[in-house]
């Protein structure tokens, strides 16, 4: 990425696995970081878990809640950043019991 590190950077779905890396490696090279949740219950354990991987105190680190399957928080959260980087995928929360035939009408695939 070649940008200015003072520019904020919004990482969707930064709850999960490629999200926390994307905004570690993010604030690791001094950018403010604003990560998009689901739900905000889950801010202070993936915050710890980017701290315990070596985020640095002095980037900022923010959360906004976003409803991944509308339109809810996406405004707010996407306020005066400058950089996008999507990792957020709308995936279900619990398998169906027939989860193989269910599979086809999960919203990642269709998108």
């Amino acid at each position: 990425m070649n940008a200015r590190a003072d520019a904020p950077v919004a990482v969707t779905g930064i709850g999960g696995f490629v999200g926390r890396h994307v905004a570690l490696l993010l604030l690791r090279r001094g950018y403010n970081v604003r990560g998009t949740v689901r739900d905000l219950a889950r801010v202070e354990e993936i915050e710890r878990s980017i701290r315990a991987a070596g985020g640095t105190e002095a980037a900022k680190l923010s959360f906004a809640e976003a409803d991944p399957l509308g339109e809810k928080g996406w405004a707010d959260a996407f306020a005066g950043v400058s950089y996008v980087m999507h990792t957020a995928s709308p995936f279900p929360a619990h398998l169906p019991a027939d989860e193989p035939k269910k599979r086809r009408s999960w919203p990642a695939p269709k998108a």
